[in-house]
């Protein structure tokens, strides 16, 4: 039995036959980009230092300035990071591929390894909420400045707890979803902008920095294709395991010897992610929705986040500081499990968290309360979280659909109208895939394929009772008007009245049999904003609008069902814009405009400009030209000329020419 010295701790150990030493304790490995043991809390930043340089028989020659990894404790200790693993205490701390960049000022880490130097928690979060009320609108969320203040002060805890729920900026183009995430990116803990990444790359920036991954512009994150795009299914998997402390990816590399070896990577951390699409269902339930509607306050819009700005810096400064003094605190309400996961509101109702809705707020209300600690408010702060997380509760809990659900409810139920309850799958796939504007004549559609998608949503959908093969080998489906009015009225769907008097399931039709005047493209999006729902629309006009520019004259059918969606997709535009007349306090104000002046002076800008310009200049013509016109009713003005067949519109590509592309 022997007894070994590292870093101020004894170990014993005891020698082999051989003389190898064997430890009689274990090690625990930590990474020191943020842990927390032996009760002492670990960051690591990459600082400037005097690098010795020796000759070959070891003697001191000079220094040179390098950049090496510091590992920075909570008792005040500063150390620096060789190669391998590096021994502290009976701890081993691993030194990263690619070390976290320097976000802690050594101006400030002097003061705090030399000094006593400290911040009030309450203040920094009032601090950071200011900073969010300076640059985002969020009023339609309760809670919402606050519970991303807490976010960003809970990455600076995240190796404290077990889980940490995601952060999810969805909404219309310039609504703010960017600037939210470039705000997290300068405020959470080691934050790091990974647009564009490779699953490898992301997996490795997790490992070696544990901080605050964002992800902006994550357009097509929810509608993955593993057979053609296995690294954006990465990616995905990357985001589902994050979540929980357990969570790991594994890869097969090459080790040292030459040899495969599998490798497993944590993925646990805090995530933002920021997008105008739908995310997938299991990011979702790990998510906070942040719905972004566009400001109409100039100075919040014309806000711009610039890594320059010196506050960011000293916010930062503060984070780590109370991060290295006060981590022990958090410890203890989560050792004692302070926060409830019930809640009793000043109206009355009440709340209870269970399951995963109580995995991802617990460290929300965990933080709320050691920030409640410190300051003299009665429980508001509580409260306001609560209150967001009532709100979030809410929303989870309304029935959702997406576009192409939407198109497969209404392709359903025009079939049954028209031709009854017994529906040919490969027919009703077709006509979905054509609403969705997806060109089914390409070599790269495969009908037989996407009818599978269909149906296995044509179930989720309770649209179906039973599937049967005719006659003719082909596959039906069996539908009734109940199960369209039941499914339509589980998504708040607008309801055609159903005839229940038979038992055939035909709609009462007696005042226009299969005319589907009330057909409602938008479906369920009720609680979705105006700008949302536009932005909806625009989509489906692209995707329209493409097929029209290369479909040919014999597609009568196809044509068919594309002027018809694009008219019901008109009358939606009026009907959430308001755009049908000037109101009745504008008439007095402003003269009814000429259509046919403003047709020809549009025509004359066109021609001077070789014939084509994008949609967007063509509107903004319109507004200058008629600046002192409210904005509905310029909006009425561009609608009449992409209606009177003067102009040809390409939405896909977001130009407006006077001549036909096809010609």
């Amino acid at each position: 039995m022997a007894e070994s010295e590292g870093n101020n701790r004894t170990v014993k150990t005891f020698k082999t036959q051989d003389g190898i030493t064997i430890y009689l304790e274990n090690f625990r490995e930590i990474n020191p980009a943020q842990d927390f043991a032996e009760g002492i809390a670990f960051i690591t930043q990459t600082l400037w230092y005097d690098r010795p340089l020796f000759d070959s028989r070891g003697n001191f020659l000079s220094t040179v300035k390098d950049k090496a990894p510091f590992v920075i404790t909570s008792d005040k200790r500063i150390i620096k990071l060789e190669s391998g693993r590096n021994q502290f205490q009976n701890l081993l701390m691993t030194v990263p591929d690619t070390a976290p960049d320097n976000r802690f000022s050594t101006k400030t880490i002097e003061k705090f390894l030399t000094g006593d130097i400290d911040f009030n928690p309450h203040d920094l979060l009032k601090q950071i909420t200011d900073e969010y009320r300076k640059y985002l609108d969020m009023d339609n969320i309760p809670g919402a400045y606050t519970v991303n203040a807490i976010y960003d002060i809970l990455s600076y805890f995240t190796w404290l707890f077990d889980s940490i729920p995601y952060l999810w900026f969805n909404g219309d183009m310039s609504a703010g979803k960017t600037k939210a995430c470039s705000l997290h990116e300068q405020l959470g803990f080691n934050g790091f902008m990974a647009v564009g990444m490779t699953a490898p790359n992301l997996f490795r920036i997790i490992r070696d920095t544990r901080g605050m991954i964002i992800i902006d512009e994550n357009e097509n994150q929810g509608n993955i294709n593993s057979s053609s795009d296995e690294d954006k299914l990465a990616r995905e998997q990357i985001i589902n395991s994050g979540y929980k402390k357990s969570g790991k990816t594994s890869r097969i590399e090459r080790g040292q010897d030459g040899k495969p070896h599998r490798v497993s990577y944590p993925t646990f951390g805090p995530k933002v992610i920021g997008g105008i699409n739908k995310i997938s269902d299991t990011i979702r339930s790990r998510s906070y929705r942040i719905l972004m509607i566009k400001t109409n306050n100039s100075e919040i819009a014309n806000s711009v986040v610039t890594d320059s700005d010196p506050e960011w810096q000293e916010i930062r400064d503060e984070l780590y500081v109370v991060m290295l003094n006060h981590w022990y605190e958090i410890l203890d309400l989560i050792d004692r499990r302070e926060a409830s996961n019930k809640h009793k509101f000043d109206d009355g109702t009440e709340l209870t968290l269970i399951g995963r809705d109580w995995e991802k707020a617990e460290p929300i209300l965990t933080i709320g309360l050691w920030l409640s600690n410190y300051a003299k408010d009665n429980g508001a702060l509580i409260e306001e979280i609560w209150d967001f997380l009532r709100y979030q509760k809410e929303k989870e809990e309304e029935p959702t659909l997406d576009t192409l659900d939407i198109s497969i409810i209404h392709t359903v139920e025009e079939k049954f109208i028209k031709d009854g309850p017994h529906i040919q799958l490969r027919e009703v796939s077709g006509l979905v895939a054509l609403e969705e504007g997806i060109d089914t004549g390409s070599p790269k559609f495969n009908l037989t394929r996407y009818s599978k998608k269909i149906k296995d949503r044509l179930e989720k959908l309770g649209l179906v009772k039973e599937f049967k093969r005719g006659t003719d080998n082909i596959l039906y489906f069996e539908t009734a008007g109940n199960l369209i009015e039941a499914t339509k009225t589980r998504y708040k769907m607008n309801v055609t009245v159903v005839d229940n008097s038979n038992n055939s399931g035909n709609y009462d039709n007696s005042n226009n049999s299969g005319n589907y005047d009330n057909y409602d493209n938008l479906g369920n999006y009720d609680n979705l904003s105006n700008t949302e729902k536009l932005a909806i629309i625009q989509n489906k006009l692209s995707q329209l609008s493409k097929i029209i520019v290369e479909s040919k004259e014999e597609d009568s059918e196809k044509m068919r069902i594309v002027r018809q969606k694009l008219s019901r997709i008109i009358e939606i535009i009026v009907d959430v814009t308001g755009v049908t007349r000037i109101t009745e306090k504008n008439s007095d104000e402003h003269s009814e405009p000429n259509i046919e002046d403003i047709k020809k002076e549009l025509k004359e800008t066109l021609s001077l400009s070789g014939g084509i310009m994008s949609i967007k200049i063509f509107y903004d013509l319109i507004k200058e030209r008629f600046a002192e016109l409210p904005e509905a009713e310029a909006n009425k003005i561009f609608k009449n000329l992409t209606e009177s067949g003067e102009f040809n519109f390409d939405f896909n590509s977001q130009i407006v020419t006077l001549e036909d592309p096809r010609k």
